[in-house]
Formats: C-alpha cells, structure tokens, sequence
C-alpha cells in the first residue's frame, strides 16, 4: 500500500519539478541564476548557490520534507515506542502494534520526507559545517538498521537462552537513542536551515517552546511506562523456561527477576 506513493515521489516528482530540458530538479530553476553563476558551475564540483527562499518550488519541497519528518520522528516513532512499552506485558499483539507504527506507518513518512530534503538541497548540495544534512542521513541509516534489527530480535531467538539476550537491550537504547537524534534534528532544521537557506529569519518562540515542551514530554512518559519493566522480566522469563521445558506448569510468581 505505501510502495505505491513512495516509488511516486522518488521517480515522478523529480519531472515534475525540473524544467522542460531535465537540467534541474530543485526549487529554482536555470533562468533564476545569472550567467556568471551558471558559468561558474561547470563541474560537478561548483554547486550552484543556495535558494533564497524566493522559488515556491524550493519552499513546497523544505515545508514538506519539515512537516513529514517532524511528524515521523516527533509522532510516529514515540507512539510505537510507547506501544511496546505499555501493551507488551498485557496485550499478546503488541509486536504487531509496534511493528506497523514504527515501519509500516512510519518508514515511508520519513522516507518520503528525507527523499523532500534530498530534493530540495539539490541545487547547492552539501554546505561545509552543515551537521544537519550529515547527520539526517546517518539517522536515516540507523533507523532502518534499526527496523531490521528489531525483526531479527523478535524471529531469531537464541536456543536455550536463561537470561534475556543482551540484544534486546540493545535494541531498546538505540531506540531511545533515535529519538534523541531526532529531536535534535528538529531543532537544527528549524533554528538554522530554515533562515539559512529560506531566508525568511528565525521562526517564532513559540516554535522553540513546544520543541522543549515536548523534549520533557517523551521521556516522561517513557519513563512512567518503566513501572511495568518487572512484570515484563517475568513474562519473558516463564517465556524462556516454557521454550526449554515444554509443559512444565510454571507460575510467575514462582520467579524472581
């Protein structure tokens, strides 16, 4: 359902958005620029300069890749995390809740987000000392590392095993980890591309504002669900002695964490 609109944007909007010779694809096109800066830009080395916030083409594409990419990684990521932190020790699905929000909702919202941001720093590329862009695309790796990480925890279990896999916790301090990142990246993007390469100034306090509101919300939450970490221990572990010794009746209160 969501290969459709994804396969979409990465071939069709590029042709929609350059110019009738194909020359450019970004937010300004070729009769923007002045002869010398055309001139200039001979090699593939010799980025054209950035937009100035005047092509419409160029706003629609950093708005877009904005809006996508605070809601997958503010929105759609928390709330899978917060699906498993909360429902795994009292609803049998949660894997499933956890599994779509975090890939099948929120994988091709970012994807489509970050495909935006490529489009729109097109025209000049990388900028020297622009830890925005290097970073996004780590933190574009590591989540989808991170998406096969987490299936292999879930499908290859190791045999035998008396503790819980030290995998397991890997897999949730990266997560943890991600959302940092990711926050840290709204702050970039609003506070220094957006007037750097738009040019329309600093966006308003408030902005700031509910960025720090919901710095301290996330962990606060996350954390409150940690009440449940003890019976989530001891779920795991009848789990791992029912595996090893099938039909042993085995109550949780016969275990300690």
């Amino acid at each position: 359902m969501f290969l459709f609109p994804l396969a979409w944007v990465i071939f069709y909007i590029p042709t929609i958005l350059a110019d009738e010779s194909g020359a450019l694809v970004s937010g300004k096109r070729i009769s923007d620029y002045s002869a010398s800066e055309l001139w200039a830009r001979k090699g593939p080395k010799a980025p054209l300069p950035p937009p100035n916030g005047t092509s419409p083409h160029f706003k629609a594409l950093v708005i877009g890749h904005a809006l996508l990419c605070v809601f997958g990684f503010a929105v759609l990521l928390p709330a899978g995390v917060f699906l498993a932190r909360y429902l795994r020790t009292f609803r049998p699905w949660w894997y499933n809740a956890h599994w779509i929000m975090q890939a099948g909702i929120a994988g091709p919202v970012i994807t489509i987000g970050v495909v935006l941001g490529y489009m729109a720093s097109g025209a000049f590329g990388k900028t020297a000392g622009d830890n925005h862009k290097t970073y996004g695309s780590v933190l574009f790796y590591i989540y989808f590392a991170q998406c096969i990480f987490g299936a292999l925890i879930h499908y290859v279990k190791p045999k035998n095993a008396t503790r819980r896999p030290p995998q397991n916790y890997v897999h949730a301090l990266l997560g943890l980890v991600i959302l940092s990142l990711g926050m840290y990246q709204i702050r970039t993007g609003y506070h220094q591309e957006w007037p750097q390469y738009v040019g329309e100034g600093i966006l308003p306090a408030g902005v700031t504002s509910l960025w720090l509101v919901w710095c301290i919300l996330l962990p606060i939450a996350y954390g409150a669900g940690m009440y449940f970490i003890r019976l989530q221990y001891r779920q795991e572990a009848v789990a791992r002695l029912r595996i090893r010794k099938p039909g042993l009746p085995l109550q949780m209160s016969e275990l300690e964490v």
